[in-house]
């Protein structure tokens, strides 16, 4: 839904809580940015780009050109359960691993993973919830994730040059929503997209980089902080001090459904109530990969 239909569905609801009802949701909007380039307009293997920024005051920001890459096909993808414990409480995941032949050459590569499921938020009898149904308001919801966490940021593949490999490249944590709807099908209780990608040498240090930043939590014994940069500069002032990377990736698409049998166990999380489409992501029509 559109920024703001979303804002007007949050006011109908809000107005709509009875008094001395706590809601028990956590529903927010998405504030998701979006960049749109002109129509037809799409990146060539073996092309070179490059970014140009002009601000409102009229600064102008480059990049250095950036080659697209050729990507390795992924050949399969295959999933495995896992059980992960944090303070001693139960939790679980599924792991994603892609299998692909890497080219002869230096290649690195990195992974983005959307996924799909669907949500339910029927009221239940006796439960104070922020709607009546019967007003109409949605209430079956399909939630599109974009990059859930848990993927790696980059590889390179210095251990496995041109071979065959499987690399574990993300997972999906069971936080007891995506794989809680008993009205989708045991095997497409949640949808994989994967999108890998082949990025330069360049790129690959930036995200090392971040990375290293990352994990420094402060402590004294912590490696002194990075000039993160990048590959973006100032055509006027080229000594400021300018963070972030301009890439142009080609990219390899697979996907894959988690079959609910797989899960040994599905955590225990109460169901939210209120109008589903207020969620980030969701969307009323069923998504193209659960109308095949």
């Amino acid at each position: 839904y559109p920024l703001a239909r979303r804002v007007e569905i949050v006011k109908q609801i809000s107005n709509a809580v009875p008094d001395g009802c706590v809601p028990t949701t956590n529903f927010r909007e998405a504030l998701t940015p979006s960049y749109f380039t002109q129509e037809g307009f799409a990146g060539e293997v073996g092309r070179t780009y490059t970014l140009e920024i002009v601000t409102v005051d009229n600064q102008i920001y480059r990049s250095e050109p950036q080659t697209i890459l050729p990507t390795a096909p992924v050949d399969s993808l295959s999933l495995r359960f896992i059980e992960i414990a944090a303070l001693g409480v139960p939790g679980s995941a599924v792991e994603i691993y892609s299998s692909f032949t890497d080219p002869v050459g230096e290649n690195y590569y990195f992974w983005q993973i959307n996924g799909i499921y669907r949500l339910s938020t029927k009221a239940r009898p006796g439960a104070c919830c922020l709607f009546d149904p019967a007003d109409g308001l949605a209430d079956d919801c399909w939630i599109m994730e974009r990059d859930v966490a848990g993927n790696q940021l980059a590889l390179s593949d210095r251990f496995f040059e041109g071979r065959h490999t499987t690399q574990r490249v993300g997972l999906i944590e069971d936080d007891g929503l995506r794989f809680a709807n008993q009205d989708t099908p045991e095997r497409q209780q949640y949808h994989v997209e994967l999108l890998q990608y082949n990025m330069s040498r360049e790129a690959f240090n930036f995200n090392e980089r971040i990375a290293t930043l990352a994990e420094i939590n402060g402590e004294i014994f912590d490696s002194p902080p990075l000039s993160v940069g990048g590959n973006l500069f100032n055509i006027e002032n080229p000594d400021e001090d300018v963070v972030g990377f301009f890439g142009a990736y080609s990219v390899q698409k697979r996907d894959i459904f988690i079959d609910k049998n797989m899960l040994s166990f599905v955590q225990p999380f109460p169901r939210p109530c209120g109008d589903c489409r207020i969620r980030a992501g969701a969307q009323l029509e069923i998504p193209e990969p659960y109308r095949r």
